[in-house]
C-alpha cells in the first residue's frame, strides 16, 4: 500500500488519539491522558542560539516545521505513585517531508549546541544539551539528549521517534532522580501503532 511506498503518511488528530499507548499495550506501565498545551505552552518558545533552534523547537508551540495534528498521553513505569520518571509524549503529525528534515537538523544540533537560553512567552531558562544514545531507532530514526536545566528549571531526557511523516517525542522527567529515558520496547510498540493507525 502507500505506506509501505512513502512511508506512513500525515496522521489526523483522531488517528493520533487511536494511537496512544493504552495500559494493554505496555504491560506494567500506568497510561494516562495529557494536557498538550501543557507540554508544549501556548507561547512560542526560542533560543539565544540559532544553532540551538531544532532543539528549542521541541517545547515550541510554533516549531519551524509545523504539527499538522498531535495529541499528547503519559507514561510511567509501574504505579503514578513515588519516584522513577514521568514520560509525557506528544504524538504530532508535519507535511510530508518535514518530519525527516527536522530529525536530520535536530541530529546536527544535539552535536552542536551545548547550552542554550530561552526566549519567549516561555523562555527564561538555561539548559545544557548533551546527546544521548538512542540505540537502535525505534522508528524510521530517532534522536535522543538530555536536557539540564539551571536553578529551578527541570532536567529531561529528549526521545524523538519518526514514523514516516510523524513524530513522537517523549519527555522524560525525574520525580525524585535523575530521569531515564523512555525504554526502547515502548517506543517501538509506539511506532507500531502510528503503522496501524494509518493502516486503519
Amino acid at each position: 500500500g502507500g505506506a509501505a511506498k512513502g512511508g506512513v503518511p500525515p496522521l489526523s488528530t483522531a488517528e493520533l488519539e487511536s494511537a496512544l499507548l493504552t495500559k494493554g499495550d505496555v504491560p506494567g506501565w500506568t497510561t494516562g491522558s495529557a494536557d498538550a498545551d501543557a507540554i508544549v505552552p501556548k507561547e512560542r518558545f526560542g533560543t539565544d542560539r540559532e544553532a540551538c533552534a531544532p532543539v528549542a523547537d521541541v517545547l515550541s508551540s510554533e516549531p519551524k516545521y509545523a504539527r499538522t495534528a498531535y495529541t499528547s498521553g503519559s507514561l510511567v513505569k509501574g504505579g503514578a505513585a513515588g519516584g522513577g520518571t514521568v514520560h509525557s509524549v506528544l504524538l504530532a503529525a508535519h507535511e510530508r517531508g518535514e518530519a525527516a528534515k527536522w530529525l536530520t537538523e535536530l541530529r546536527g544540533a544535539v552535536r552542536s549546541c551545548d547550552a542554550f537560553t530561552g526566549t519567549g512567552g516561555a523562555g527564561g531558562p538555561r539548559y545544557e544539551v548533551a546527546p544521548e544514545d538512542p540505540g537502535a531507532p525505534a522508528g524510521d530514526d530517532s534522536v535522543a539528549f538530555r536536557l539540564t536545566g539551571a536553578g529551578d528549571a527541570s532536567d529531561l531526557v529528549v526521545t524523538v521517534v519518526r514514523t514516516g511523516a510523524n513524530t513522537a517525542s517523549y519527555l522524560s522527567f525525574g520525580v525524585a532522580d535523575t530521569p531515564e529515558p523512555i525504554e526502547r520496547k515502548v517506543a517501538v510498540r509506539q511506532h507500531e501503532k502510528l503503522v496501524e493507525a494509518a493502516a486503519g
